[in-house]
């Protein structure tokens, strides 16, 4: 099935708030590669454009383009999974790349050179990130989400009768 409209969106938004965050904090990003999906991640960037230096390894190429561009890191998203914080019963939370819930794990498994997998992306560290320096902070699955106005939308929500 097609990703609709809103997925698409919501993947150019994740991708640009990662780019966002590791330019602004390097190494902040933690991934890990399937080297067995890395040809076909370096034939989508090549096709986009991108070009592999000479003596540059691929694995090393397509990770810093994937950390370094949004577009190149909206291109690769479709093929990986986010990794969320652990929860109380120690349980990692799975989304996929448009950010919809996919499932969860207690221990992450290996990847496997054929699966059509190419990075998995710990965003335990970022889940919420600061976007501003007045300290507004926001989901990084949902960047038009931030906490200060569902707390406001809350209050409101929540306020007792006026008499």
């Amino acid at each position: 099935m097609p990703p609709t409209p809103e997925e698409l969106k919501r993947k150019k938004e994740i991708a640009e708030q990662l780019v966002q965050i590791e330019t602004a904090c390097p190494g902040s990003i933690r991934l890990r590669a399937n080297p067995g999906a890395m040809p076909a991640a370096l034939k989508i960037l090549s096709q986009a454009g991108f070009k592999k230096p000479f003596l540059a390894l691929s694995q090393q190429f397509v990770i810093d383009t994937f950390l370094s561009y949004p577009l190149a890191c909206d291109l690769l998203l479709p093929y990986c999974f986010l990794v969320g914080p652990k929860d109380e019963q120690h349980r990692l939370h799975i989304w996929d790349g448009f950010g919809n819930y996919k499932s969860w794990c207690r221990i992450l498994p290996p990847l496997q050179r054929d699966e059509p997998v190419m990075f998995i992306i710990n965003i335990a560290p970022i889940f919420i990130f600061q976007i501003s320096s007045t300290g507004i902070f926001c989901d990084l699955l949902e960047p038009n989400r931030t906490f200060e106005k569902e707390m406001l939308e809350s209050l409101n929500k929540n306020r007792p009768p006026t008499i």
